[in-house]
């Protein structure tokens, strides 16, 4: 098998201090075979966190949309290594980052015959300077491809048991979700296609002097012993999500918010 990096993609220029969008269409970046996306800032001061989101579209379908938080708990989690807020340059990776070699990585790429845009949502925190787009292709033959989307949840602070519920068009292989450290989940219940798959306690309990944090222990034991905010769970079900039968059921604290988001991270056929 052979990666090739390309670096001929486009630049966009970033307004310092300013709100503002970078986008991406499919006449400036390849889409086929893509393994990985690669963004890199230049102007002194632009950071991955003067980043609010990152979103990435095939054929106009959003299959990436998180924001920089959201997508640094996903790395810690998934790819064994933490991504400093202060980073200069990211990947959006296609590829699995959990596989034991390029080969087998590889047969996760961009969707096959769709093309892509990539949209970059800037913080008044950015500077004078640009964002460049490189990219990696690779010649294995696709079999799956990813989505990354965060949700908002709808739950409201000191809720007892209220459910978000969800489908998905993919086998779910994980899930982030806010944690602060102190009060915000009392209980998490995840239940697909009728299966309860995950039952745990969370930070409220251990404010309450009750319990440990069983959600933090879940991260933990399958990979990453310290605690990220979000919080990224791996999956390993196979289960798909029908709606009407799968949710989330929390118990939060009181600094918990409606606003607060599900990160669904999903594998989908490919091709």
């Amino acid at each position: 098998m052979t990666r090739v990096y390309d670096f001929s993609g486009s630049r966009k220029t970033i307004a310092a201090t300013t709100a503002q969008t970078l986008i991406f269409n499919g006449s400036e970046i390849e889409s086929q075979g893509v393994v990985a996306y690669h963004l890199l800032f230049d102007g002194a001061g632009n950071i991955l966190s003067d980043v609010d989101a990152i979103r990435v579209k095939a054929n106009g379908q959003t299959i990436i949309d998180v924001s920089e938080d959201e997508l640094r708990a996903f790395y810690s989690r998934f790819a064994g290594f933490d991504l400093a807020a202060s980073a200069t340059r990211f990947t959006i990776p296609f590829y699995s980052l959990e596989a034991p070699n390029e080969a087998l990585a590889d047969v996760s790429q961009f969707p096959v015959g769709a093309e892509a845009t990539i949209e970059v949502d800037m913080n008044t925190g950015s500077a004078a300077g640009g964002l460049k787009c490189a990219w990696t292709k690779s010649d294995v033959a696709p079999q799956m491809y990813p989505s990354l989307i965060a949700q908002q949840m709808g739950i409201g602070a000191s809720a007892q048991n209220e459910r978000f519920s969800f489908s998905t068009t993919g086998i779910l292989q994980g899930f982030g979700i806010a944690n602060d450290g102190t009060t915000e989940i009392g209980r998490l219940k995840l239940v697909l296609s009728g299966i309860q798959v995950l039952h745990a306690p969370g930070t409220e309990y251990i404010a309450a002097g009750v319990h440990t944090d069983g959600l933090a222990e879940l991260q933990a034991y399958t990979g990453r012993e310290d605690v990220t905010n979000p919080l990224f769970i791996k999956l390993n079900t196979g289960i798909a999500a029908a709606y009407g039968s799968s949710y989330f059921e929390l118990t939060t604290g009181a600094s918990w918010a409606a606003t607060k988001r599900v990160v669904l991270y999903q594998l989908h056929p490919n091709g």
